[in-house]
């Protein structure tokens, strides 16, 4: 009684335990708006500034095409979040299949109760409960204090299934995020290539702009003041002087559309767009005229099995029918399967632990009327896959003969603007020679000066349009300039095989297959390596051989003796002299014993090398080992 007394008199601070717990939850959920501060926001500005480019940076060596567009698929910001895209879904990839693992749970708890489960009893007589008695009896099957573990393992086979084709899918998609980092990288690389030549046009005419605005200007002061002094009638001034400001207009707007080109073609290698930086083209005169060798037909072939859209709407089209698996898949009953084992600390228990098997089967009855919905909608998901893959496919061919005709007219569009800045140079020679002869008055040679500036930017534009199109026109074909594994090769080395691409590009054979990954070019060259030769084999036709001419080396090489069990014997006999008192004389050095000579230590020696070596020699396995051994002795 006494303990029942005690928990009894503990339920008011479990009550305000309880209470207290659910107004720090209801607390907590109450979430006030709180604006980032100046503070805060500097902070993460002044981050944010360290991460970008330094603007005072100077690029030393003059930047080319190629390293232009190195520098943009390395640190341009939409290809990085093209590379980010691919990467979350390669690890989405992964965390799908896992799905497709069983359940393994494991499960402890503990559970208290102020006062026992007891409980009682009474029959059941004619459907009715019996009465109960004044004083009933009581029992019990738990205690105050529980203990539990469970460990459960369980596995659904549709869950398993389902799995599957969503992880399929996932693995399709991620194939398709690459195919768009492939997209961006064609798109960057056009971008790159127009800015490119635009900057180098503007290099080029820039300072010359600058220089005929400061004649012009001169030439306009000079009107005026012939103007005011009568020097010239009043209507032939104005229109001189309304000439000289059409020359000014026309020049404001050429350096208003390449001032900005520089600063673009920065903004897309990923710099500053104050970084000082040369084009290694902006001097060079000669402009290599692109040409086209292959067919239309190879162009069409190649398109259709490199572009990234294809490869996409292949991709998509897999999907679709993936989606009509799992349509499928959720109609069918779930089976179930479990395993468990649990342990429970409760004394009137006989086993505190035990194992659990089962196996559970759920169907929906109602799911038999979606299989024919179900059914009709894959069959147009499928169709509109296709459909959507067949769009594709005539948008690329489209195209492709859309960009062979733009690269043959611009081809000849750069052809009649390089004939045309040539005659406007010869007009400009000319005119200097007559405006220093004074033959002719300012006015005509500022114009034609303009003239030869508008000749040579028409030119030079009409070169990058050409350009452009002939990168649009292997863009259009599903030219890779860059490999798969991009991202894993240095500086120099995709600089490198830029160079070879382009080189096949100015041939006008273009390279409709992508260039090799470094996995591939490493398969390649073992799969090349020549088979190594076979191991010698050992046959008794060449182990006498071999003892046949051993014993004819070893003939040739021992000296002539008369017998090799019995070597000759060196025997000095004592001379024989009278004794004598006197000391006996020193006695002189030995001579030293000729090589040719054959001496009992020679023999021996030579009995010892030539018992080890036919020892060897019968013991060896192999030619190899044959010939070691005759080495090493």
């Amino acid at each position: 009684m006494t303990e029942h007394a005690t928990r009894r008199v503990s339920r008011p601070a479990s009550a305000i335990a309880v209470a207290a717990v659910a107004t720090l939850m209801i607390s907590a959920c109450s979430v006030v708006p709180e604006p980032l501060t100046q503070t805060a926001y500097e902070t993460v500005l002044t981050a944010d500034l360290e991460q970008l480019p330094p603007s005072d940076r100077i690029i030393e060596e003059p930047i080319s095409l190629e390293e232009a567009l190195v520098r943009a698929v390395r640190n341009n910001r939409e290809v990085r979040l093209k590379a980010m895209e691919a990467a979350l879904a390669r690890g989405e990839v992964r965390l799908e299949a896992l799905g497709m693992l069983p359940q393994l749970t494991a499960e402890a708890g503990y559970t208290n109760r102020d006062v026992y489960d007891a409980s009682t009893s009474v029959v059941l007589i004619d459907g009715e409960p019996d009465t109960l008695p004044s004083e009933p009896a009581y029992s019990v099957s738990d205690g105050l204090d529980q203990r539990t573990a469970q460990v459960g393992f369980s596995w659904n086979v549709l869950d398993f299934g389902l799995s599957y084709v969503r992880a399929r899918q996932r693995s399709d998609q991620y194939l398709i995020s690459e195919e768009r980092e492939r997209k961006s990288i064609h798109t960057i690389s056009e971008e790159v290539r127009a800015a490119y030549w635009k900057a180098v046009s503007a290099d080029r005419l820039l300072g010359r702009v600058d220089a005929l605005r400061t004649q012009a200007e001169d030439a306009l002061a000079n009107a005026r003041a012939m103007e005011d002094s009568r020097a010239m009638a009043p209507r032939e001034a104005l229109i001189y002087q309304r000439e000289l400001l059409d020359v000014l207009r026309l020049l404001q707007d050429l350096e208003q559309r390449l001032s900005g080109a520089r600063i673009q073609l920065a903004d897309l290698m990923g710099l500053h767009p104050g970084t000082e930086y040369t084009l290694a083209d902006t001097n060079t005169a000669e402009m290599q005229i692109p040409s086209l060798q292959n067919s239309i037909q190879e162009l069409e072939a190649a398109a259709l099995r490199n572009r990234p859209e294809m490869r996409e709407a292949h991709y998509q089209t897999r999907v679709s029918v993936n989606e009509t698996r799992a349509a499928l898949l959720r109609l069918l009953p779930g089976i179930g399967l479990t395993a468990t084992m649990q342990y429970e600390d409760n004394k009137y228990l006989r086993d505190d632990q035990w194992q659990t098997l089962g196996a559970s089967v759920n169907w929906n009855l109602f799911n038999v009327f979606a299989i024919g919905p179900n059914l009709d909608a894959a069959e147009v998901r499928e169709q509109l896959a296709e459909a959507r893959r067949m769009a594709v496919s005539m948008a690329v061919m489209t195209q492709v003969h859309l960009a062979v005709s733009d690269f043959m007219q611009a081809r000849q569009v750069f052809e009649l603007a390089s004939d045309y800045r040539d005659v406007a140079g010869r007009i400009l020679t000319q005119t200097q020679r007559q405006a220093r002869a004074e033959a002719i008055g300012e006015l005509d040679a500022v114009r034609e000066a303009l003239n030869d500036i508008l000749a040579e930017l028409r030119r030079d534009r009409a070169y990058a349009d050409m350009q452009n199109a002939f990168g649009r026109l292997a863009a259009s074909a599903g030219v890779d300039l860059f490999p798969r594994d991009y991202a894993e090769l240095p500086t120099w080395q995709l600089t490198s095989i830029l160079e070879a691409r382009y080189a096949q590009l100015a041939s006008g054979d273009l390279p409709l297959e992508p260039p090799m990954t470094q996995a591939e070019i490493e398969a390649e060259r073992l799969a090349n390596l020549p088979p190594p030769p076979p191991p010698p084999v050992w046959t008794p036709e060449r182990q006498e051989t071999f003892n046949e001419q051993n014993a004819v080396e070893a003939a040739a090489d021992a000296p002539e003796v008369k017998s090799l069990e019995e070597p000759p014997q060196l025997i000095i006999e004592p001379a024989s002299e009278p004794e004598s008192s006197e000391p006996p004389p020193s006695e002189p050095a030995p001579e030293a014993i000729p090589e040719d000579v054959w001496t009992p230590e020679k023999q021996r020696e030579f009995n010892e090398r030539s018992s080890s070596a036919i020892r060897i020699y019968q013991t060896s396995e192999s030619e190899y080992a044959w010939s070691v051994g005759y080495e090493t002795q």
